[in-house]
């Protein structure tokens, strides 16, 4: 899905909230570790991906996403940010890395997911679901590729070497 199809399942969930303040998402590929005065949720994810280089296509079960999330409460607005750590092409010298692609079943689970950390996180409101792992559409199973893998390499992959 395209970042469009991005913000306009977040919109569509943000409206769900019933809350009188507005929501943005921002795409931030410089969220590192935990920051001052933001709430984290850390999630794997199925994605594809293809090569812009070659056109190779590969997917993975444990794309790592990060969003930051924060209230301003005084302006009504609230803020998240989400880094969606990409991988590059095994059979290309030196290849981009590339951004993932999340199926619209998997996406709406994440955003799902995401409106319930807002709620209790930036709302301080109860959790009405049991804590679970995310399910995505498709589990594949064969080695990860370390190498390939941008939160791998900055030690942010929980399936690292």
């Amino acid at each position: 899905m395209s970042d469009q199809d991005w913000h306009r399942v977040f919109n569509n969930k943000t409206a769900t909230l019933n809350k009188p303040d507005s929501w943005r998402l921002l795409f931030d590929d410089t969220i590192e570790g935990a920051e001052a005065g933001w709430e984290g949720y850390i999630r794997s994810v199925f994605s594809s991906f293809t090569c812009s280089r070659c056109g190779h296509k590969w997917a993975s079960s444990k794309v790592q996403m990060v969003f930051r999330m924060r209230l301003d409460t005084s302006n009504h607005q609230g803020t998240v940010r989400v880094r969606r750590y990409r991988q590059n092409c095994k059979t290309c010298p030196d290849a981009a890395f590339e951004k993932p692609t999340v199926s619209t079943m998997d996406l709406d689970k994440v955003m799902d997911k995401l409106m319930e950390k807002i709620l209790v996180k930036c709302y301080r409101e109860p959790s009405t679901t049991p804590s679970r792992p995310f399910q995505p559409e498709k589990v594949l199973k064969g080695p990860h590729l370390s190498s390939h893998c941008e939160a791998c390499i900055n030690g942010k992959c929980s399936l690292g070497e």
